[in-house]
Order: structure tokens, then sequence, then C-alpha cells
């Protein structure tokens, strides 16, 4: 392999043999982390080598060598930078790589974790297997996400640990401020456990918090009540047990989330370091996703409101959020291409259009034909406006409508001809032989034929014959109709193919229900509603009808006498 110093060349690991690392110590600890990382996301940084005979020496990079040659083996191959170097430029190269190089610091670990967890769309199992971290460990690094720039530089700077850190990040960010400027004005620095009784003293302020009140004027857990058991003191209060103020906290966040369930498919408490993981759906602006594209994202599985529990925004809500931060992005991305391309195309149509600076009337004239001519042909090479792309809906959505649609397949192909019914037999035993529901199937031949068939073939044989042609097709139309939904049976993408191949419009077969609107949010029946025209039919009494309860609103947007709901299909259950 020849040497190549402009970008990593895969090596086989066990045509690597170790250097002259100056380092002889590896924690173990730290070892098992870095092959979970490996595991999860490969090696991100390559080695460094030199060629040998009969392969090549590492120069840099051996704790990665090693954990790789732990998790692939010798046959693995890994990413690595080869340079010629003599033997003392290695020597001094690898000295070199040891005594610079360093771990990240905790403050770039929390905001390199609360990228990833953006990336994972809030799933903190996901992002922690990613970085190779426990839930722990995760947790407390994009706690420090909340501390303020003072408590992150001292940090970084080593003036204070990291325990500090992850206290003070719990803080307000005006308590912070303060709390920081006195922990470094101490001659010496006090230990976490210290500074940890000092804040939790301190933090804990009656007047902030998010939950009733209404028991702490009595607690003898209450400072205030040190003054004299008066209401008043409740505002100037600190509670002194902090378990039971963070789970009146904790209960009050649930309530508040469980409270918006009903208005939106996807409903999170927000904590420190989640910042990345949501962002507003907005049609309009920079971050905009276009006006159709907005519309369709209302009825998305990561559409929804969150509620915070970041110190500083304790207990609000904010709605209409998206939390697929990468499709939101996507989104952006193609409302901008598809208005640069439009405006790209309106300027050349323009300039097609207009007549050359000087050109006489006549020329004028004579290029008449030729310009109509670009004109048009510009017009018809206009790019399309901005796709729409339709997002994935709840699970109770794609659960309800995959139901639906296996319940109009079975119907459909019972009633179908001879031929077409024999038609889409075969092309199911042709694809899917193994599909056939055998034991649904025996209890509808057995009700079809009146045949018991548990008897001996013979048996059973022989009662069919006897039958008139009439009976024994309703049994042979009963055999494709009969096939197993679930992880093991028919997908819903071949029992939809078939239903399209068939030509079976669903508005035969359904139209929207008390049942479904049941299922939705009000966000999700306010979409379909707009969607089909309710929302049109009802004009002022539509607003009335959604401010009510959600059993209300229901009942008033489905029984609208202006309104025909034959036909009316919303794009949640269209295949």
């Amino acid at each position: 392999m020849e040497p190549s110093n402009q970008k990593p060349a895969l090596v086989r690991l066990g045509d690597i043999r170790p250097g002259q690392n100056p380092r002889t110590y590896f924690n173990e600890a730290k070892m098992a982390e870095m092959q979970a990382s490996i595991r999860a996301q490969g090696l991100l940084q390559p080695l460094l080598l030199r060629p040998v005979k009969d392969g090549y020496e590492l120069i840099a990079g051996e704790r990665r060598f090693r954990n790789c040659l732990a998790v692939y083996g010798e046959d693995g191959k890994v990413p690595a930078l080869i340079k010629e170097m003599s033997d003392a430029a290695a020597r001094g190269a690898s000295l070199t790589e040891n005594i610079i190089r360093e771990p990240m610091t905790p403050v770039e670990e929390a905001e390199a974790a609360s990228r990833v967890l953006g990336d994972c769309r809030g799933n903190r199992e996901e992002a922690a297997n990613q970085l190779g971290w426990s839930q722990a460990m995760l947790s407390r690094r994009l706690s420090l996400m909340h501390a303020i720039p003072k408590v992150r530089e001292a940090l970084q700077n080593r003036k204070i640990e990291i325990g500090h850190a992850e206290l003070l990040a719990a803080c307000r960010k005006e308590a912070q401020e303060g709390a920081i400027d006195a922990l470094l004005a101490q001659p010496k620095l006090m230990t976490v456990a210290d500074f940890k009784a000092h804040i939790e003293r301190a933090a804990l302020v009656l007047d902030t918090a998010i939950f009733d009140k209404g028991e702490c004027g009595r607690c003898h857990h209450n400072s205030g009540n040190q003054a004299g058991l008066f209401g008043e003191y409740i505002a100037g209060g600190r509670c002194t047990n902090k378990e039971c103020f963070d789970t009146k906290t904790e209960a009050e966040l649930k309530a508040r989330e469980t409270a918006l369930k009903a208005e939106y498919q996807l409903v999170r408490i927000v904590r420190p370091g989640e910042n990345l993981t949501l962002i507003p759906l907005v049609a309009e602006g920079p971050k905009g996703v276009g006006q159709e594209q907005a519309e369709a994202c209302r009825v998305c599985q990561h559409f929804g409101a969150v509620v915070s529990a970041v110190p500083d925004k304790l207990g609000k809500t904010y709605k209409d959020i998206c939390m697929d931060v990468p499709c939101n992005v996507r989104m952006v991305a193609a409302r901008v291409a598809a208005e640069k391309a439009q405006l790209a195309a309106s300027t050349a149509e323009s300039e097609t259009q207009a007549p050359a600076a000087g050109q006489t009337q006549n020329q004028g004239r004579a290029s008449e034909g030729s310009s109509e001519g670009s004109s048009k042909a510009s017009v018809k090479a206009k790019p399309p406006a901005q796709t729409v792309k339709y997002p994935e809906p709840s699970t109770r959505v794609k659960e309800y409508r995959e139901k639906l649609w296996r319940i109009i397949f079975k119907r459909v192909v019972m009633k179908l001809d001879v031929p077409t019914n024999r038609a889409v037999l075969l092309a199911i035993a042709l694809t899917h032989p193994e599909e056939i529901d055998k034991h649904t199937l025996q209890k509808e031949l057995e009700t079809v034929l009146a045949v018991p068939t548990l008897a001996r073939t013979g048996a059973v044989l022989s009662s069919i014959r006897d039958l008139d042609h009439g009976k024994l097709n309703a049994a042979l139309q009963a055999i494709a109709a009969n096939v197993q939904g679930g992880a093991n049976g028919l997908g819903i993408d071949d029992v939809v193919s078939v239903l399209k191949s068939l030509d079976v419009k669903i508005s035969d077969h359904w139209k929207v229900t008390k049942d479904f609107f049941e299922l939705l949010t009000k966000n999700e029946i306010d979409a379909v509603c707009k969607e089909i025209g309710i929302t049109k039919v009802m004009d002022a009494k539509y607003a009335k009808a959604r401010s009510l309860g959600k059993e209300e609103f229901i009942n008033a947007i489905l029984n609208v006498p202006e309104f025909d709901y034959r036909g009316k299909i919303p794009r949640l259950v269209s295949w």
C-alpha cells in the first residue's frame, strides 16, 4: 500500500504493530467507554502510522488501536493516516501526541451530547448508545447546558469542579451569577458537599414554586414559619425539605403535560440540555417550512407541545412545536430551494420577454415569434412549487387505518367475481403463500360449507363433493380473503397494493365517524376539518365548537346539516 498524506486509508488491524508509546497505563473504565463508543459509531479519529517492513508501526492513537482490536479483531479495518518518518521523528511525534492530547472537557462533552440528542429526536436511550455512555452520564452532561457562560468558563479553566457546575446548572440563571461569584471569592474552594448544602438552602424559594403552596403555610419545613405561622411569610420563605419540593414540582410538571395530551400528538417535559431536540413549527420567515408543508406537519407524530423543566422557564408550556429537528431542517431547505428555483425561472422568463437595449421596432416585430416561443418554453420549464411531504401520523392512527384497510380488503375480495378472486388468490400464492390465515380460514370454511374440517381428509372430501357449485365458489372466495395480519402476515403495503390494483375507493366503504375522531387529538381533528371542508362550511360556528371540550367538539362537527360527509376522506386514512 502506498503511503498517503492526503486522506485516511483503511488498514487491517493485524498489519499494525505497537510503536514507541510513552504511555503505559490505560484506565480500564475509560477503555470500556471507548469500546462502547467504537461499537456504536466506529472509529472517528484516524490512527497515525508509518510504513515499516511487513506492515505499519503505530505512532499515535494506541488507546484507539487497542480498543479497535478488542472490538473488531485482527481482521478488522480502521482509518489511518500513513506518513514516512524516521525513528527519532516517530518517537518525538508519539511523545508530543501523548503530552498535548487531553480528553474532551465536560463542557465540550455537554455540547456534543446536546447535538447528538437533537439528531436522535430527544431519544435519550438512543443518544446514550451512540455516545457509548450510560443514561446517568448523559443526563449529567446535558444538565451543564443550563450553566451560564461564567460557570462554564470556570469549569473549563478548572477553577471549579464538575460537581460545583452541576449544582449551579440546576439553579435559575440569575441565581447562578451571584453563586459563582461567591464561590470563586472563597479563599479556599468549597467542597462539592458543602456547596450542595448551601445551594439547597438558598434555591428552594417557595415564591418561585409552580405547585399549589396551600399546604406549605403550615409546614414546619417552611423557613418563613420560624418568624410566625402566617401566610404572608410564604412569599419570602424557603423550603428546607428538598425531596418534598422536588416531588411536588415533578407532579405539577406531569399534570401540565397530561393536560396537553388531548390537544397534541406528542407532549414532552423538556429538561436542561434538550433545547436542540425541538423547534417551533412556522410557515414563514427564515425558519419557515412553507404554508402547505406547515399544515401537513400538524398531523405528524412528532408535532406537539412541551412543558419546560428548565429552572428559568419552569412550568411554562410551549405549543406548536416540531420535535424532529433534522426533518424540520430538511423541510426549510426544501422550501428555500423551491423559492430559489422559482425566482431563477421567473428572472429567466423576464429576460427572455424583454427586448434588448437599442433594438428597433421592426427588429422587435421580426423577433416576436422567436421571443414568444422562448417565453413559452420558459413557462414550460418553470419548476413546480415546493413538494409537500406528508409525514407519518401517530401510532394510534396508523394502527386504526391498518385495521380499516384489512377489513376493506377482506370485504372486497370476498365479493369479487370468480375470475378476479382467483387472480388475487394466485397472486398471494405466488408471492406470500405462507400468509394464508389457516385458523380463520378453517372457521370460515366450516361456516360456508357446513362441513367439519377436523374429520379425515377423505370424509371431508366426500361431504364437499355433494355440495352445489354456489357453496364451492363461496368457499374458494374465502381463501384469498383470509390472509394474516401482524408481523408474520401479509404486509400492509401488499394489502394496499392489492386494493389499488383492484381500483378500490375507500370512500365506497368508509366515512368519518365519531370513533375515528375520538381517536385523534383536538389538533388532529382540527387539521382533518380544514382538509375535508368542515371548517369552511361551519364558518364562524367552527371557532366556537373548537373551544369546547373534545366530546362536544366532535358532536358539533359531526352534526353540520349543510355538510355532505360522503366521499370526504382525510389523508390520514387514505392509501
